[in-house]
């Protein structure tokens, strides 16, 4: 994957950039009708509670995915959107989070 270009970052927590949880957009392109960009979402550090079941929680200290969007803005109202939901985020991204943070897939962040 290539390194990101274009990027605004969006953070809610820590004063140090992504690492209290947010958004990352990147690759931001426009062209005529079309506006596409690709994002980097991290949950964030889960609180230190116990799971909905009251057990110790086990899992990753955070989860972080990546997608990208594109946007025609032609004639049609809305305008139609596509999501193309990747695998995979990039390293320089991925490297700013908790050592134990694991990617998980797009839906998981869809509320």
């Amino acid at each position: 994957m290539a390194a990101p270009t274009g990027c605004a970052t969006e953070y809610h927590g820590y004063e140090s950039g992504i690492d209290g949880g947010g958004a990352i957009l990147y690759d931001v392109n426009s062209v005529g009708r079309m506006a596409s960009f690709s994002i980097f979402i991290a949950s964030g550090p889960r609180p230190n509670t116990a799971a909905d079941d009251g057990h110790a929680y086990r899992g990753p200290s955070e989860v972080y995915t990546c997608y990208a969007i594109a946007v025609d803005f032609g004639s049609e109202l809305p305008p139609s959107t596509d999501r193309t939901v990747f695998t995979g985020c990039p390293p320089t991204l991925v490297s700013q989070l908790a050592d134990d943070a694991v990617f998980a897939s797009a839906e998981v962040f869809d509320g």
